[in-house]
This record gives C-alpha cells, sequence and structure tokens, in this order.
C-alpha cells in the first residue's frame, strides 16, 4: 500500500516537472519564431569576399556540402530543432528515469531489500536479546 502511494506521488511530481518544462519549451518557441521572423524581415546580411574561406556546415550536417549559399538552408524549423533538441533530451531522460523507477522489476527489486532488511534487523534484536541477563518476572517488594 505504501509503495503505491509513493509511485502515486512520484507520477504526480513528474507530470508537474514535465508540464513545467513544456510551458517553457512553448515560451522559448515562441520566443524564437518571433525572432526568426524579424530576421526574415530585415535585409540579408552581405557575406564577406571569400577568397580562401569556404562555407562551414551547420553543427548539425543539414547543409549540402560546397553550398555557397547557407542562409538559404536555414528555415524556421531548423532553427527550432537544433534550439529544442537539448530540454527535449532532457525531457526524454527524465520521462525514461521516472517510466524505469515505477517499472514492476525495481519495484520487486525494492521490496526484496525491504524484507532483506527487516530480517537483518529482527535478527540483530533476537541477538540482542539473548546477550542480556534475564530479569525476574513478577513484582519483587
Amino acid at each position: 500500500m505504501m509503495i503505491a502511494t509513493l509511485a502515486i506521488v512520484a507520477a504526480g511530481i513528474a507530470i508537474v516537472v514535465l508540464l513545467v518544462q513544456v510551458a517553457d519549451l512553448s515560451r522559448r518557441l515562441r520566443r524564437l519564431a518571433a525572432e526568426v521572423q524579424d530576421l526574415r524581415d530585415q535585409a540579408p546580411v552581405p557575406m564577406p569576399p571569400s577568397g580562401d574561406l569556404e562555407p562551414v556546415a551547420v553543427i548539425t550536417g543539414l547543409l549540402p556540402v560546397g553550398d555557397p549559399e547557407p542562409s538559404a538552408h536555414v528555415s524556421t524549423g531548423r532553427v527550432v530543432s537544433v534550439t529544442l533538441a537539448g530540454p527535449m533530451i532532457k525531457a526524454a531522460a527524465l520521462s525514461h528515469g521516472v517510466r524505469r523507477a515505477l517499472g514492476e522489476e525495481q519495484r520487486m527489486r525494492i521490496a526484496y531489500a525491504f524484507r532483506k532488511e527487516l530480517k537483518r534487523q529482527r535478527r540483530a534484536r533476537r541477538k540482542a536479546a539473548a546477550r542480556r541477563p534475564r530479569q525476574r518476572e513478577g513484582w519483587l517488594p
């Protein structure tokens, strides 16, 4: 009964944490969309003359090799995917950890360790009681 209550409380906490993360991600997405729109409204930035410089691909590797116009391939979706990748990975790791912690195998492992610890404590109490000298029973004047 106590394990089920703890599991429900942990699931509730996990849901609250995920909701906070989703709210934060939506706020970031709206801000990012506004920034992308502002960048689209501005005039394109002229590229410096490149004598020996080659265009460098974004770390995601989305640009074709040897493309002279890297800015033409940067879309809102790509910017959003790169920006939100970190928080999404954190949310996925958190949900995986919660799912694993609440899994049947983990609960059985915890219950086994709990029973083993109870048996150890009982044995220790019995040994301690056996070492103590017995007192006479009954009331003495």
